[in-house]
Parts: structure tokens; sequence; C-alpha cells
């Protein structure tokens, strides 16, 4: 893959990972290999013990996301077949791979978030953008509606009435009402935007990665099942009480130190 073509491009510095959507000429538009990619990206970090946190960001000069690549459409989402392989399986298991994580993602958005973009940030756990970042899903102005799985996410993570506005006003979100109905955490210029995020990065890092994964892996639960926990599923997340971790966490507060976690 060519970089003309665009390219998810991958770092690591210490226990934090970043993963960049690269195609600035197309405002970060995503290919359909760019979506395997950042599968695959996702994965590998997540099954590497070392890596406590996970951000995402687009090149710089092409906002965030813009979506698709929107020159593939004729040979890769015009029939019915190639409409439900994009979905299925391409798009839906790059979104997925965020969700089944076990570490924690954080987007940092500056620019335009649209669309696979938008659906990008969803899936992430948490979500900073600058205060010139717009959000929008504006689907139905080209003829079609999000897919199933990418709007179940939108109405599990964020309910309703915003999965209403963005998807059948075609509403585009400016940072300030993203972040008034709960799709942001924080704004910031975007020229303090990377140091807010890696100072949240730094954060979770020290934090216990047992700890995390048992958090991420409850919110998980609830988050694609409804249905109250059961007794067992409960009694399993106290395992917790028989790990390293939480015997650090205690030792450190006790002698008043900085704990040191292993995520045993």
């Amino acid at each position: 893959m060519t970089m003309m073509q665009g390219a998810i491009k991958t770092d690591v510095i210490g226990t934090v990972a970043t993963i960049t959507i690269h195609n600035p000429k197309k405002r970060n538009a995503l290919t359909c290999q760019m979506w395997r990619d950042l599968r695959s990206a996702v994965e590998k970090y997540s099954a590497n013990p070392h890596i406590r946190c996970l951000i995402v960001s687009g090149a710089s000069g092409g906002g965030f996301a813009a979506g698709a690549d929107i020159d593939e459409f004729p040979t890769e989402r015009m029939t019915r077949d190639q409409v439900v392989t994009y979905h299925e399986q391409i798009v839906g298991p790059a979104l997925n791979a965020f969700i089944a994580s076990d570490v924690v993602s954080i987007a940092s958005i500056d620019g335009d978030c649209m669309g696979g973009g938008l659906e990008i940030a969803m899936a992430c756990d948490l979500r900073y953008a600058s205060d010139s970042a717009r959000f929008g899903a504006a689907v139905a102005r080209l003829g079609f509606p999000l897919a199933l799985g990418e709007t179940e996410i939108l109405v599990r993570k964020f309910g309703f009435p915003l999965a209403a506005e963005l998807l059948l006003e075609a509403r585009i979100l400016d940072a300030a009402e993203a972040q008034n109905k709960g799709l942001v955490h924080q704004t910031k210029q975007a020229a303090e935007l990377k140091t807010l995020v890696a100072e949240v990065s730094a954060r979770i890092s020290e934090l216990s990665p047992s700890a995390l994964k048992s958090m991420k892996q409850q919110i998980r639960r609830l988050l694609l099942n409804p249905d109250p926990a059961t007794a067992s599923e409960r009694d399993m997340h106290y395992n917790f009480s028989e790990s390293s971790d939480y015997l650090e966490g205690y030792t450190a507060f006790v002698k008043k130190r900085k704990p040191i976690f292993t995520g045993q």
C-alpha cells in the first residue's frame, strides 16, 4: 500500500501505543485496507501485556477522519453483497476490536470527525477534542442509513436522543455541543490537545492493568447486554481480591509510596 492511498501508522512510547489515521489529502478518509489495518493494530496492541493505553488520532492537516474514502464506492460499495461485506467484515470488526479490547482507548480528535471517523471515536473509551472539532454522521444526505451494527454502538453508548439528532436531523455538532451532550469528555484549544491526551494516557498507564481489564469487561457486558448481571457474573469479578495488584495497591497506600502495578 502506498502513502497516496492512505495508511494506518503506529508508534509506541513506553506503555502507550498511538494509532494514526493517515490520509490527509483526503481528510483522513479510510480505505478498506485502512479499516483492516486499523483492526489489526488494535488487536495487536490489545494482546501486548506491556501496552497500558491506546491513542487514536488523525494525521495533521486532515482532521480526525472524514469516514470512508468516496473513491472506493464504485468498486467496494455498489452492490448489496459489497455493502454487506464492507460493513460486516471490514468496518464492523474494526469498531468491535476497540470495544472488545481490555486496553483503554482514547480518541484524540482535532478537526472533522465524520461518518466512520465518528464511529471510531464512539468505539473508543474516552474522547478528547480540540475546540475546532466537528462531529456528524449525515449519511442520509448521501442516500443511505448507518449500518445497524454501527447505529447500535451509538444508541447503546450515547442514547436515543443523541442518535436521533445525529442521524435523523443529520446534525453537525461543534465541539462545545458535543461536550454538552456527553459525546466528548473535554475540549481544549488545538495546541493543547496533544498535551491533554498525553497527560490522560500517563495517568491511565499508572493504574492497575488488572483493575482496568475487569472494569472494561464489566462496561462491555453492560453495554452489550441490557439484562441485570447474574450472581455468577458478579462473583467472577471478585477474583481481583487474589491478584498481586490488589495487594500492591494496599501496600503502597499504607507505606505512602507510589504503587508499581504489574497486571497480575
